[in-house]
C-alpha cells in the first residue's frame, strides 16, 4: 500500500490529561493567584510583599475589564470573558493611548476605563513617577504572557503517544500537526526525534529563534 500523508487538527482538549489548565482556569488564576513583578521585567507565580509590585494594579484592571465584558460574552456566546478576551481589551487600551489605532466606536469604553482606573495610576510608594494608562496596559499584556508561560509549563505529555506511533508508522510518509494551543506538549512529545520540526531554527540569534518554513519539509521522514 502506498504510504499516506496525514494531517491532525488538535484542540485544547488534548492537553487536559497532562495537567494543562483550560481557559477558564487560567483566567481565574490571573485574578486570584499570587503573582509578583521582578526587577528583570518578568512576572513570577509567587506572593510578594514588595510595595513596587505591579500585580495588584494589573489584577484590578483585569477585574474591571472582566466585569465590563462578562455580560457581552454571556449574551453572545453563553460564557464569561476569558484571558484571551481580556488581553484583547487591554491591547485596545494601549492602542488608543499610543495612537496606534483610531477607533471612535470604543470611545465610551475608553472614557469609562479612564475614569475607573484613576486609583490604579497613583505613584508607587517611595516614588514620584505617576503611572499612566499606557504603561499599565503594556505591563498587563506582559503579565498575561508571563502567566501563560508559568501556567502552561507542563512538560510530561500524557495520552499523546498515539501521535508519535502514527508518525513512526511505515505506512505514513509525512504528518502535519495544526494546533492553536499555547502549551508546548507536542514539542516535548517529539523532542529529540530527527523527523520533527516546529518550524523554528534550533539555534537562537540573541534571544530569538526565527521561523523557517523550509524546516517543515526538512523534518519529514
Amino acid at each position: 500500500m502506498k504510504p499516506v500523508k496525514a494531517m491532525w487538527l488538535l484542540g485544547s482538549g488534548i492537553s487536559f490529561k497532562s495537567g494543562v489548565p483550560d481557559a477558564e482556569a487560567i483566567t481565574r488564576a490571573l485574578l486570584r493567584d499570587d503573582w509578583s513583578s521582578g526587577t528583570d521585567l518578568a512576572f513570577y507565580h509567587e506572593k510578594s510583599d514588595n510595595d513596587q509590585n505591579w500585580y495588584p494594579r494589573i489584577r484590578d484592571l483585569l477585574a474591571l475589564l472582566k466585569n465590563f465584558a462578562d455580560d457581552y460574552f454571556s449574551y453572545r456566546y453563553g460564557r464569561n470573558a476569558n484571558y484571551e478576551d481580556l488581553y484583547y481589551l487591554v491591547k485596545q487600551l494601549e492602542d488608543h493611548e499610543t495612537f496606534t489605532c483610531d477607533n471612535p466606536a470604543i470611545q465610551g469604553f475608553i472614557e469609562g476605563a479612564v475614569r475607573r482606573t484613576t486609583p490604579m495610576l497613583l505613584p508607587f510608594p517611595r516614588t514620584k513617577n505617576k503611572v499612566n494608562l499606557q504603561k499599565l496596559a503594556q505591563k498587563t499584556q506582559v503579565f498575561i504572557e508571563w502567566a501563560l508561560y508559568h501556567l502552561l509549563a507542563a512538560d510530561r505529555p500524557v495520552g499523546l503517544d498515539v501521535l508519535k506511533e502514527f508518525a513512526e508508522s511505515p505506512r505514513v510518509e509525512g504528518m502535519d500537526l495544526f494546533t492553536l494551543n499555547h502549551d508546548r506538549l507536542l514539542e516535548k512529545l517529539f523532542e529529540g526525534v530527527d523527523y520533527f520540526s516546529d518550524g523554528f531554527e534550533t539555534q537562537p540569534e540573541g534571544d530569538v529563534c526565527y521561523r523557517n518554513p523550509a524546516l517543515y519539509d526538512a523534518g519529514r521522514k
